[in-house]
């Protein structure tokens, strides 16, 4: 009973957490986010308070990551590019805020960052906006995120990416799967999560 309690906790987002994903997030009807239209009007104000509002430096290159619709005003456009497209001094002080937080995550795997020291909401979030559930690291050691999560001991973790379809089975530079993490780690709770998803 105790288990379930931790893992609902758990997945309870920050009130801080929500009203970045709120600013961060697309509107259905005009398919910009708040940070993409303060962008499009060259808002700095409100791109600094959304941007200092941010729960971590992981939110923050996850919502820029995030396109508009293609309905939108500015079609498939992530902020960075509206603030390329215009070269108002606001749009230039814009890009120099909002590259600090690209650059630093841009050559890295957001999904592999989450899994291996990120939240649950992090995760989540990447997933539903369309993240591989089975990509692998560019790095020579070949992990997924499933392997990442269960070498963290975090059940709710690779239950999330069980249900999204991570593949149990995928291999690693060594041959090892993700029941071989959770077994190093000496996580029976792991190891049930991870076979629960092999049968």
């Amino acid at each position: 009973m105790e288990g379930n309690n931790i893992m609902v906790e758990a997945q309870m987002m920050t009130l801080r957490s929500l009203a970045f994903q709120a600013a961060t997030a697309t509107d259905k009807r005009s398919g910009l986010s708040l940070l993409h239209a303060a962008c499009l009007e060259s808002d700095l104000e409100t791109v600094q308070i959304i941007i200092s509002y941010s729960p971590g430096k992981l939110d923050n290159a996850i919502a820029l990551t995030i396109s508009t619709e293609n309905y939108a005003s500015c079609p498939g456009k992530k902020a960075l590019d509206i603030c390329d497209s215009s070269q108002t001094n606001n749009h230039a002080m814009i890009h120099k805020i909002l590259e600090k937080a690209f650059l630093e995550f841009q050559s890295k795997s957001l999904l592999l960052l989450a899994a291996r020291r990120g939240k649950w909401e992090h995760l989540k979030r990447l997933l539903d906006l369309g993240a591989d559930p089975n990509e692998v690291s560019r790095d020579a050691n070949r992990v997924t995120p499933l392997m990442l999560a269960v070498a963290r001991n975090t059940t709710i973790f690779a239950e999330l990416l069980l249900e999204r379809g991570a593949d149990i089975n995928m291999n690693d530079k060594f041959e090892m799967k993700a029941l071989h993490y959770a077994a190093l780690k000496w996580s029976n709770e792991n190891c049930s999560d991870v076979n629960r998803g092999w049968f």
